[in-house]
């Protein structure tokens, strides 16, 4: 798209046009957003030098969905703007999963988990397994991103805290994944797994909602507005016993 067709669709108010300039420079968004997505996360854990709350089965399984979109985006050809940020975060969560292995005392698990991860991604991204089992895992997809939330929700919701969790890190991500919804709509073909990028997509954006209502509630942040009520409530009503 050049900067005349640009110009032109912007002067004229051609709504396809436009709708695709906002989808392209959504996607780009995406990408450059993820390049810092769990950045907020690995400083929090560095800064507290604890991983706890951190479910190391989540990141796993975290890292083992983004190596499937990664390897579908460039068997399929697709354009960079719509797949990149996967590989951006595939480096962050290597990262993510050593940290979280070593304040666990679980290296040799996380180690070996990765390794069968990054052999699987390996296969996939030179096509060494078939096209066909590539998009059964990717149609799976939706239920392996739900497999790596699910354990981190019932830890938060079972210790009533969700640790070191990065509200930050949450948040991009659900930003993140609302604006994939309407970029993968627009720029992915049919072809090329659209229905099943909205699914995967649209459960992401679900669970990360969770676990940002969980930080909320379990952090008192929703709580703090309610306490700071009670303390005017209590500073004019000591204020009247005073008066009278």
């Amino acid at each position: 798209m050049d900067f005349d067709t640009i110009l032109k669709a912007i002067v004229t108010l051609d709504k396809p046009v436009l709708i695709k300039l906002v989808s392209t420079a959504l996607s780009y968004g995406v990408v450059f957003g993820s390049v810092i997505l769990k950045v907020p996360q690995i400083l929090a854990i560095i800064r507290s030098n604890s991983a706890e709350g951190i479910s190391l089965t989540s990141v796993l399984i975290e890292t083992f969905v983004y190596v499937i979109a990664a390897s579908w985006g460039l068997v399929n050809g697709l354009e960079f703007k719509d797949f990149g940020e996967n590989v951006f975060i595939l480096g962050q969560l290597v990262i993510l999963v050593l940290m979280v292995s070593f304040h666990h005392n679980k290296m040799l698990q996380g180690v070996l988990g990765f390794a069968v991860i990054s052999t699987i991604g390996w296969a996939l991204s030179f096509e060494m397994v078939p096209l066909a089992v590539h998009s059964m895992l990717l149609n799976c997809q939706s239920l392996i991103g739900m497999a790596s939330r699910l354990p981190q929700v019932y830890l938060n919701y079972k210790k009533k805290s969700t640790g070191q969790l990065s509200f930050a890190t949450f948040f991009l991500a659900f930003g993140g994944g609302v604006a994939r919804l309407l970029t993968t709509a627009v720029n992915v073909k049919a072809e090329q797994g659209r229905n099943t990028l909205l699914t995967q997509f649209g459960i992401a954006v679900f669970l990360n909602g969770v676990v940002l209502t969980q930080i909320l509630m379990y952090t008192g942040l929703f709580k703090k507005g309610g306490k700071k009520d009670d303390k005017k409530k209590a500073a004019v009503t000591n204020n009247k016993k005073k008066s009278a």
